[in-house]
């Protein structure tokens, strides 16, 4: 069992035009997305007006934060609760991975620094009273480097689960993602299959669930907020009133 997914960013959206993704045309193709919100410390470029229309396409839909690791965690997640700007989207992914696009330096040759950085967030971001659930996207190469601290990888992959890129043919092997016992969402590259999603890219990176609906649904799902003192009083005084007294 599977669900069909992708993630998206202002590279789905052709500037020079004054047309806009078609939301409703991904909803056809798809069950959940994630949204790119920020990358470093800069809000994307279709975000939020993105997320929004993904949210009304019925789609459930997340977020992602391509990560600046050469500025303090604490700094990125302030940055992500002011893009959400009150926003509870279904998830949070956190992107951690080496593009020299963005910055073409400051990757970290220590590896155990990567993984102390994630660790960090994702602290940070239970402090910040964020609540939606979280995974880490990253690659086999980042992996691979973050064993250098392998207690503390151990640690991100029990709090976290993964979202993994993984381009080749067939599963990944166990190996490539280790000491995650399993992958929860894999990332597929696809070329040209924007125009079905409604995007004006023609590639798009297209996600799988690799689990039932019932189960995404189950780990987007929150418990309600307990009810505050102020509430419990109000009930029991409601229900002595009910009964007369």
């Amino acid at each position: 069992m599977s669900v069909p997914g992708f993630d998206f960013s202002d590279w789905q959206d052709r500037p020079d035009t004054a047309t806009f993704p078609d939301f409703s045309k991904a909803a056809q193709q798809a069950q959940f997305c994630l949204a790119r919100c920020a990358y470093g410390l800069e809000a994307d470029r279709i975000f939020p007006r993105g997320y929004d229309a993904a949210v009304k396409a019925g789609l459930i839909t997340g977020v992602f934060p391509f990560v600046d690791y050469r500025t303090w965690a604490k700094d990125n997640v302030a940055a992500l609760k002011k893009f959400l700007d009150g926003r509870d989207p279904a998830m949070v992914g956190i992107d951690l991975e080496n593009n020299s696009k963005y910055w073409p330096t400051g990757w970290p040759t220590n590896g155990s620094s990567l993984t102390k950085w994630v660790w960090d967030y994702i602290n940070e971001y239970h402090a910040a009273g964020l609540q939606a659930p979280l995974l880490l996207y990253t690659n086999a190469d980042t992996i691979r480097q973050m064993r250098a601290w392998p207690s503390m990888l151990a640690e991100i992959a029990a709090a976290v689960p993964l979202w993994f890129a993984w381009y080749d043919e067939g599963d990944p092997p166990a190996s490539a993602f280790a000491p995650w016992t399993r992958v929860t969402i894999r990332q597929n590259a696809q070329t040209a299959v924007g125009a079905l999603y409604g995007m004006e890219s023609g590639s798009l990176d297209t996600d799988t669930w690799m689990g039932s609906l019932d189960e995404l649904k189950a780990y987007v799902a929150r418990e309600p907020a307990p009810p505050t003192i102020e509430e419990r009083v109000a009930a029991i005084e409601q229900k002595l009133k009910d009964h007369g007294w």
